[in-house]
């Protein structure tokens, strides 16, 4: 079986009243591409993220995923924040097995990035997760790839991407 690879990004923004958020993507129900129900329905993910490519490097993934999950004006904004190039960015987490390899970056925009989002048809909208909010996200595995997270209330997150949103938030702090 080849190796899964998938890169994405973390967007952070300064929200008047609530400080400095992560700005989380939610899986929605059904997934547009494959036909059928989505996986973990209902959890988190980091703002743009997916399965990378077999030729493409992660920011071409991260851009490619930005335009599809989130629309063009976002992915034009999110492609221009990162200067079309993943030099900048901090990489939050990198996970590399026989089974996968996996690419967290992570961006700070200005809030009015939020405006530009035109939200794909497989998403179940957007989180703004506080720093406190952040420490208690739990482990999306705890719940059943069928049913998922059926609790707005409750975020959950794959781990590697739970261990990115915490290292964002020390990177992003000042």
């Amino acid at each position: 079986m080849a190796k899964k690879r998938s890169a994405g990004v973390l967007v952070m923004t300064e929200f008047p009243g609530m400080g400095l958020v992560a700005v989380l993507q939610r899986r929605g129900e059904f997934n547009h591409e494959k036909m059928g129900p989505e996986s973990y329905p209902g959890g988190c993910q980091l703002t743009a993220h997916g399965g990378m490519e077999d030729s493409e490097a992660p920011f071409d993934t991260i851009f490619r995923e930005a335009l599809e999950e989130m629309g063009a004006p976002f992915g034009v904004a999110v492609g221009a924040a990162l200067s079309g190039s993943l030099v900048n960015a901090p990489r939050l987490n990198y996970i590399n097995t026989d089974e996968k390899e996996v690419y967290s970056y992570g961006q700070k925009m200005n809030p009015d990035f939020l405006k530009s989002i035109k939200l794909g048809p497989s998403s179940g909208g957007v989180v703004l997760v506080t720093k406190e909010r952040a420490s208690k996200i739990r482990n999306l595995k705890e719940f059943t790839r069928e049913e998922g997270v059926d609790q707005l209330s409750i975020i959950a997150m794959f781990l590697d991407d739970k261990v990115a949103v915490l290292k964002a938030f020390k990177y992003f702090a000042s």
